[in-house]
């Protein structure tokens, strides 16, 4: 069962970073840890995740050779990790494998239909965070009032792909779509849904 977003993952390279690093600050977020292994950054408010990873070699720089600073992941909270991956395995879903460093936490992913990732979390029978497993985490900046969470994500889509990804969220991950709406495009239409 899906219990939300535990992050969103940028593929930047450094200078990206540093810009998203800035906007996300003039956001309200902190920068709150490294990866303890990788060139990946956390940024966060409350439960609002968002890595930036510049890990050469690695997915994030293959999407972003492919398409400049941009989403190349996401984590879902999911109750049971291993059921919703066999479910992808069966339903054909390549799977990802990257290096993991000693005392990391392997994270089961399956690719989305456009390459994007997807990662899926579980709790940890110890409680720990996925966070104190693979950064160094800073200290939580004072004062600012927590954000909730992400309450929803927006995938734009060319022409004659809306099938593909509602069959895969709706297939693998269980999902069930909501009204789809078209939303004016100046370079033509475009549709999203709600799930």
């Amino acid at each position: 069962m899906f219990d939300g977003i535990e992050f969103i993952e940028f593929a930047v390279d450094d200078e990206t970073a540093r810009r998203l690093g800035e906007q996300l600050r003039d956001l309200g977020l902190h920068y709150a840890g490294r990866h303890r292994s990788k060139s990946v950054d956390l940024f966060r408010r409350g439960r609002v995740n968002f890595v930036l990873n510049s890990e050469l070699d690695s997915a994030a720089s293959e999407h972003f050779q492919l398409h400049g600073p941009s989403v190349c992941a996401m984590a879902l909270r999911v109750d049971d990790a291993g059921r919703t991956l066999e479910r992808a395995r069966a339903l054909l879903c390549p799977e990802w494998q990257e290096r993991v460093g000693e005392g990391e936490r392997r994270i089961p992913r399956a690719a989305g239909t456009d390459g994007t990732l997807i990662y899926l979390l579980q709790p940890d029978p110890s409680g720990r965070s996925i966070y104190e497993d693979d950064f160094r985490l800073f200290a939580d900046a004072p004062g600012a009032v927590a954000l909730t969470d992400i309450d929803h994500v927006a995938q734009a889509l060319p022409i004659g792909r809306m099938d593909n990804f509602v069959l895969f969220y709706r297939a693998v991950l269980g999902f069930n779509p909501e009204q789809l709406w078209e939303i004016a495009d100046p370079y033509g239409w475009s549709a999203a849904g709600q799930w």
